[in-house]
């Protein structure tokens, strides 16, 4: 028994056959070769961008961009077309945010921008610069019938947006676009928080920014009264109780406001800068 246990049982170790080893040598060339191949037809003229359709692009700058997004893609490989090289092509364009790539081989391309259109436009002193629904700043992009918000941000340096002009324009995202569409002026008042003005001379008063769908649902509902017209004020700081205050004479109704006439009268307060 103890010289069974002693003894230790050796295991010849089974090595593969010839035509195994034959068989892996010959697959691992097989992928070599697949993969070598498939390195130079990605690089080759044979996947070269001959077409190239640009989708998703609009507004300003519209056929400069699309131009040259062509241009550049001209000669990309379908198989693996350099995004950068597109990037970097349209890089000056303040619209563009994005762009993806769909190659289609042989020889054509699909190239998809997401583009930013102005959603307001920030005023300091006498300066106006266009911003994204995000913020995101349009620098040099024109920007007409939308919001104008005040504010001290120095528009000149990039920096980052200040706090209440980020609160404006998320108020402003949650706006329905019939409705944004009316809006003039936006911004914060001393004395009502947040605040809209629309071209009818109507001030919209949110308060602080709570509840903000249900304040433009309320606005929404007041202002669809043909009586809303008379009204130099809609207080929606209690959105489940909206009170319509004040009245327009009738030479005043008639006349539209100045497009540069940011002070309202004693009902509408007058949209502050931030500090």
């Amino acid at each position: 028994m103890a010289r069974a246990l002693a003894t230790q049982i050796r295991r010849t170790p089974v090595l593969p056959s010839m035509k195994t080893v034959v068989r892996m040598l010959v697959a691992a060339v097989v992928v070599a070769s697949l993969v070598v191949g498939y390195l130079w037809l990605r690089d080759s003229s044979l996947m070269a961008v001959r077409s190239t359709s640009v989708e998703g692009v609009q507004g300003y700058q519209a056929a400069e961009i699309k131009e040259r997004l062509e241009q550049a893609a001209t000669g990309l490989s379908t198989l693996n077309p350099d995004v950068e090289v597109l990037q970097a092509a349209v890089a000056r364009f303040p619209t563009v945010r994005s762009i993806t790539v769909d190659g289609h081989p042989p020889h054509d391309l699909t190239v998809t921008v997401t583009s930013d259109r102005p959603f307001a436009v920030l005023a300091s002193g006498s300066r106006r610069v266009a911003v994204a629904a995000d913020g995101r700043v349009l620098r040099g992009v024109p920007a007409n019938g939308v919001p104008i918000i005040p504010t001290r941000t120095d528009l000149t340096a990039g920096g980052a947006l200040r706090q209440e002009t980020e609160l404006v324009l998320a108020a402003l995202r949650a706006a329905p676009a019939s409705l944004r569409e009316q809006i003039r002026f936006a911004g914060v008042a001393r004395d009502t928080g947040l605040t809209f003005q629309l071209e009818s001379g109507v001030a919209l008063r949110f308060g602080d920014r709570s509840r903000l769908r249900a304040k433009w649902l309320a606005a929404a509902g007041v202002l669809a009264d043909p009586e809303a017209a008379k009204a130099t004020y809609i207080d929606l700081r209690a959105p489940d109780r909206p009170a319509a205050g004040g009245l327009v004479a009738k030479d005043q109704a008639d006349t539209p406001p100045s497009p540069d006439a940011a002070v309202v009268p004693e009902s509408k307060p007058q949209l502050q800068p931030e500090p």
